[in-house]
């Protein structure tokens, strides 16, 4: 029976949430194994897909790991959280003197024997070989023509999405050179005995993002319609497109991309909720996110757990007083805390 693989061998976890979509009736008679469902399963039925799919936006919020668990397991690959924070720290306006993600923030996190390059390159390749199954499988089977478009353009926005975040921490920006070396382009499934291939050239990897993301737009459901946050449509698609139209300094295409992402009034900005601490996935103005329930919390990896000094966690990252300062007092996104560790302005830990 053929299996499905993700990019370094790994199994599949998703039989548990198929059982939670599937009746009884769909499941062959015989005894299946439990850290893998095969084609057959998954691409007969929707549902079958639609799990697959669940089993992806699992692995995006969950602790990465490596296949010989040589590398991850720990509060720095926590998925799309910790992409998140490593370029966050990596910027001027956050501040880390020690703990986690210190070394990210020192820009000395970068040779390909420490834990951030492996697990950015393997997460996100994880990722892509996925999406790839995913729009393979849709295309080989035998479901309807509609169904076949909206799977395979929310899993073209998934690998557009993976490429982007490649093509960024792997090679200068896009202006820079677009024939510079990028990463190498997999759109068919790969196993660990697949050979690997070559770096393709910046423009050919924008060119993949773009024509995924083009596709996603064009054949997500117009209504935006999902049953949670983390699915992508139409306008988490249209928001992520807009982010590559700003990195290739195409700035009216940009723009056109951010209003489509909108969807008019269907997501305003919320200044009112600014307050609440940004723990609400509810919040009107979030287009995409990723719930947390008590029994599937990250814990210790979650963004607040780094950045909020009132809660239980590291507490480790402080905002530097030059951005502040870039707020004025009526500013409505003015919410530092200050002084909540004594000090004055010109101590790091003030903000």
């Amino acid at each position: 029976m053929e299996r499905i693989y993700k990019f370094f061998g790994k199994n599949v976890l998703i039989i548990g949430l198929i059982s939670m979509t599937m009746g009884c009736n769909d499941f062959l008679d015989e005894p299946q194994p439990s850290t893998a469902v095969s084609h057959d399963q998954v691409f007969t039925s929707e549902n079958g897909v639609r799990s697959y799919f669940n089993g992806i936006y699992r692995n995006l919020r969950s602790q990465w790991k490596s296949v010989d668990g040589k590398t991850g397991g720990d509060t720095e690959t926590w998925g799309v959280v910790s992409l998140n924070i490593t370029r966050e720290v990596n910027g001027v306006d956050m501040m880390i003197p020690s703990g986690w993600y210190q070394w990210d923030y020192r820009h000395d996190n970068r040779a390909s024997i420490y834990t951030r390059t492996k697990f950015v390159w393997d997460f996100l390749y994880e990722t892509v070989n996925q999406a790839n199954i995913i729009i393979k499988g849709v295309e080989e089977s035998e479901l309807s023509e509609s169904a076949k478009k909206r799977f395979a353009a929310e899993a073209k926005a998934i690998r557009a999405w993976a490429y982007f975040n490649l093509i960024r921490e792997y090679q200068f920006s896009y202006a820079t050179d677009p024939d510079a070396p990028g990463v190498p382009i997999y759109t068919e499934p790969a196993s660990i005995e697949s050979t690997g291939k070559p770096r393709d050239a910046v423009q050919d990897v924008y060119d993949l993002i773009l024509s995924d993301m083009e596709y996603a737009v064009q054949n997500l459901e117009p209504s935006g319609n999902r049953v949670l946050k983390s699915n992508i449509n139409v306008y988490v698609a249209q928001g992520m497109l807009a982010r590559v139209k700003l990195e290739m300094s195409q700035w009216e295409a940009a723009k056109k991309a951010a209003i489509a992402a909108r969807g008019g009034t269907k997501f305003p900005l919320n200044a009112e909720g600014y307050g609440d601490g940004f723990n609400k996935i509810d919040n009107q103005e979030w287009i995409w996110g990723f719930p947390q329930s008590n029994d599937q919390t990250l814990y210790y990896g979650t963004p607040a757990s780094h950045f909020n000094h009132f809660v239980d966690g590291y507490a480790s990252v402080f905002v530097n007083d030059d951005f502040v300062k870039l707020f004025s007092d009526t500013d409505v996104r003015n919410l530092f805390s200050a002084g909540f560790y004594g000090g004055d302005p010109t101590n790091y830990y003030y903000y």
